[in-house]
């Protein structure tokens, strides 16, 4: 595969610092193990997979942001897909890497480094479309910045599909106003964005866009054209010790949620949303 060639720019002293490489960094090692290899993190991972082969297919060119440790990466080159796989944590990539190769699979999957936050450092090359899943544009305060970039990289009619922390989030509100947390339970409208922790207490900012405010900052140049809930009866992730306890009762739920999570309004209430834009 072509490496895809980076448009070099001069950042600013504030650019140049950010916190969010060290605290996925610290994540690496248990990131698997305590999400993609989970009950919880397959049933949602395979979810979001039906909705990528609706959208992409073999022989495609695809740009993905926030790859992590390269799940999706690999799964979609199996179909015959390419990847530029990109994240701003080294040690994702890293990971996502080995795997790669181990796969045999470095003719179809290419890694890149890629902060978020400094859009106008992208790629020359044109795709057939981009992806980020499980939060990745969580991590993004300029959202309307990013779409002018990728845009200006997708050839037209391209499919963009986001998977986005909802702050509409019926689970961890409830949960939280159960334990007198009010605080807590109403964390993801902070205005401002949250600083969260992932891993050995590095912390990082993150926002939480309604579906509606997403449309509204990709629409120059992206047309909405699905929108569906991922955790809508299912809890968010952190909370797979009752998934495990409970497998069969959360296997309905899944099977309930899948039949009506395009559905108003179970596409705007849960913990990620699916939202599939097309290049205009």
């Amino acid at each position: 595969m072509d490496k895809p060639t980076l448009v070099d720019r001069t950042l600013s002293e504030t650019e140049a610092t950010t916190p969010l490489p060290a605290a996925f960094d610290s994540a690496v090692p248990t990131y698997d193990e305590t999400f993609s290899q989970t009950i919880l993190g397959r049933w949602l991972r395979d979810r979001v997979r039906k909705r990528l082969v609706t959208n992409y297919h073999a022989g495609n060119h695809v740009l993905e942001l926030g790859c992590g440790t390269g799940e999706d990466a690999i799964w979609l080159a199996e179909q015959g897909i390419r990847i530029t796989a990109t994240d701003q944590s080294d040690g994702m990539l890293k990971i996502t890497y080995e795997k790669i190769r181990r796969s045999n699979l470095a003719h179809m999957v290419q890694t890149n480094h890629l902060d978020l936050n400094r859009p106008d450092n992208i790629f020359e090359t044109k795709f057939d479309g981009v992806f980020a899943n499980f939060g990745v544009l969580n991590c993004v305060q300029n959202r309307t910045r990013l779409a002018k970039s990728l845009a200006s990289r997708l050839h037209p009619g391209s499919p963009a599909l986001f998977v986005v922390m909802n702050p509409y989030c019926p689970w961890e509100t409830l949960w939280h106003l159960l334990y007198g947390q009010f605080k807590e339970s109403i964390r993801r409208f902070a205005k401002n964005g949250l600083q969260v922790s992932i891993a050995d207490g590095n912390t990082f900012q993150v926002w939480y866009p309604s579906p509606d405010q997403l449309k509204s900052e990709f629409q120059t140049h992206f047309e909405a054209r699905h929108l569906e809930g991922l955790g809508v009866f299912l809890p968010p992730s952190y909370f797979n010790h009752l998934v495990s306890k409970h497998p069969s009762l959360f296997a309905k739920l899944a099977r309930l949620e899948e039949k009506v999570a395009s559905r108003f309004p179970w596409n705007r209430l849960n913990d990620h949303y699916i939202l599939e834009l097309r290049r205009r």
